[in-house]
Formats: structure tokens, sequence, C-alpha cells
């Protein structure tokens, strides 16, 4: 049995409700939190065959709630908007109403923010999100249909972590330096047994940085990293010079025990578990208990690497990186003064010439920083500075 969806005029409503809700503040806080449209008569339609003891509910309030500016603001900061969300439907007499709060949503949150590596099922047919004055995100699962972010609308995502492009590029020495010294530390026999390897460890470097970019935006005071290709300091002022560089050197324990696990799992299911072998070497066992222990370890070093790296953002400046995502300072000012020529607005990943918005001169270098945050849209930027990356993250 599948949910309706909900009519035109209805959407038209909620969006309208929150946009306004969201340029009011309460108890001097700005208004946060996600509605969730959800059929109070038949908030699952579909469950899975087997229940997961972390999974979703809906908690009903005795009276629904109108849904109105004033209500939403009251009731929002009742629902932490990272761990929970409001379920808004039409009730019997075709009004929208606040009719219950859904918890359980940290999982997906987390991996929405790069902090797990799977999420849970999206609870309702769509989800409306508050997440800052004037900004609301209309997302049906985990894809984003629509964004208002101050007066400007958006429409799915200029991933260019992911997809090739010049960011991509310039930052492809660095991915292929780490996959190198893995190999290295695993040996080619090991590494060579599935072909994913090089793709999965890419993917965790890329994932180190948007996790970086994304815990800068939720200070919600704005940043900047400068990543540079060696590590002279030629046209930068660093306030607060430091040399931080267990992040990259997490990422390559953790791919490291990551495969090493891997490994030891496929020798155990191939050797013992498909031909229903009664015993098993405890060594064996030991070795994948072991491995486990420290790939979890690891992954636990690097989130709390990703939001050290991620607080210096909130000193005025920039970020100091090296491409092995080493801290050198932070507190930074680039002292080149002159400007770039141009700024064109990218359409896309590649910063491909038929998808540029135009020139638009006047801005200072500081605005021309190329923009790789998930959330916002790349620059393509020309000046005489060399192949240095800039990636600027705008508040919220």
């Amino acid at each position: 049995m599948h949910a309706r969806a909900p009519a035109l005029s209805a959407l038209e409503e909620i969006l309208e409700v929150a946009f306004f809700a969201s340029m009011k503040a309460e108890e001097a806080e700005p208004v946060l939190c996600t509605l969730t449209y959800v059929d109070m008569k038949n908030p699952d339609p579909s469950p899975p065959a087997r229940i997961v003891a972390d999974r979703r509910s809906c908690t009903r309030f005795k009276q629904p709630i109108p849904l109105d500016v004033k209500n939403l603001v009251k009731v929002s900061k009742s629902i932490d908007f990272a761990f929970g969300a409001l379920a808004v439907c039409r009730d019997s007499n075709r009004r929208l109403v606040i009719w219950g709060a859904i918890d359980q949503q940290g999982q997906r949150a987390a991996f929405v923010t790069r902090e797990s590596d799977s999420g849970p099922e999206s609870a309702g047919l769509l989800q409306v999100r508050i997440s800052g004055v004037g900004a609301v995100e209309v997302y049906r699962g985990y894809t984003l249909l629509g964004a208002l972010r101050q007066g400007r609308l958006a429409f799915g995502f200029s991933d260019i972590l992911e997809q090739h492009g010049p960011i991509r590029a310039i930052l492809e020495g660095a991915i292929e330096n780490l996959i190198h010294r893995v190999q290295a530390d695993v040996g080619d026999e090991v590494f060579q047994k599935r072909d994913h390897w090089s793709a999965s460890i890419s993917g965790d470097w890329q994932h180190a940085l948007a996790r970086i970019l994304l815990g800068v935006q939720r200070y919600g005071h704005g940043g900047a990293l400068l990543l540079t290709p060696n590590n002279r300091n030629a046209g930068l002022n660093i306030k607060y010079p430091i040399r931080y560089v267990r992040l990259g050197e997490a990422l390559h324990r953790f791919c490291v025990h990551t495969i090493k696990l891997c490994d030891t799992k496929d020798e155990i299911f191939e050797n013992f578990m498909v031909t229903r072998e009664e015993m098993m070497p405890v060594l064996l066992h030991l070795d994948q208990a072991v491995v486990s222990n420290e790939e979890n370890e690891t992954s636990d070093e690097i989130t709390g690497c990703v939001r050290f790296i991620a607080s210096l953002s909130r000193v005025d400046g920039l970020n100091v990186m090296n491409r092995e995502l080493a801290v050198r300072g932070y507190g930074g000012i680039i002292k080149v003064k002159k400007e770039p020529s141009s700024v064109w607005l990218a359409g896309d990943p590649a910063g491909s010439d038929k998808l540029l918005a135009g020139s638009l001169r006047g801005f200072s270098l500081w605005v021309g920083k190329i923009c790789v945050a998930r959330l916002s849209t790349p620059l393509k930027v020309t000046n005489s500075l060399g192949t240095s990356p800039y990636v600027n993250l705008p508040p919220p």
C-alpha cells in the first residue's frame, strides 16, 4: 500500500509557512526544523520485513496543531532538527496540521554529513527543511528537489569533489599518493584481489574534506580552506602557524585496516563458511577481531581530526592546509593585492564554457575563491596565482 502524494496547494502552503517561519526567531535563536509530509492515517505504508531496533517511529500529539507560522515557530523548539522531525498532513477538514513528531533522525543527519557510511530509509513522501534565515530545502529521500537560499533558487548539487573537473584534477595527485602508500603497506597481492580499492580510498579522502567543509558550515561563522601545493607561504600571512598532520596519517591507517579486514573476512567466508567447515583457526578469528577493532578506533580518530580542523575556522582568516590534508596554520590572510580579472559562475562541476553565467567584475580575491561545499555552487576563477585551489564555504 502506497501513500498518496500531497496536492500542489498543500505543498505551496507548507513552503510558504516554512519560509516565513524561517524569518522569525524564538528566544533569540533562529528557527531550524524539518517538516515531513506523512499521512496520519497510514504513517508507515511499506515497512521492511525486519524492523531494526533503531528504526524511526511517529509519536502523535493528543491534539493536532494547525500549521501556521506562529505555531511552527513555537513547536519547532521542542524537536532538535538534527535528531527529529515534525510530521505534517491534511486532516479530515483539509487543513494542514502538525500531528506528530518523528524520532531516530540522527542516523539520517550523520549520513548526510558523511559521519556515517549508511543511512536509514526516509520517513514520509518528502521533507521540507528550514536550514537558516530565508533558507528552505525540499528533499525526497536523500535527493534535493530544490532549495531557496536568500532569494536564490537552486536545484540539485554540483559535486565537484567526486565528479571530474578542474578542482578534482588538482586534488588527484594527493589522492593517488595516498592510494600508492596504502597499496605498498597491504601488498600488491591483497590490494589487487578487489578492483574497487582505488575508488574506495579516493572516496575516503574526498569524504574527509567534505566533512571538514560541512563542519565549518555548521558553525555558521563562515570560513575558508586554502589547499596549497607545497609548504611555502608566498603571499600569505599565517597568524597561528601549527603543524597538524594527524588527519592524513589516520586516513592512511584507516584504509590499510579496512583492506586487511575485508581480506580476512573473505578468507573466512571462502575457506570455511562456503564449505561449511566445523573448525576454524583461532588465530584467523583473532586477526579479524583485532583488525576490526583497529578500524573502528581509527574511524573515531578521523572524526575527531575532522571536527578539530573545522573548529579552527571559528577564528577569522583562512585554514591553511596542504593537499595531504595537513594543517599548516589558521587565521591566514592572503596578501596578494592583484584581484582576479574576472569571476565566472559555473553551471556544472567541470566549469563548462557553455554553462558559465557571465563575468562578474569588481569582486575581491576573497569573493573569487572556488567554492566546493556541497550546498554551494563552484566558481571558476581567472587569475595569475598558479594552480592552488581556493576552497571557500560561506555561512549557511
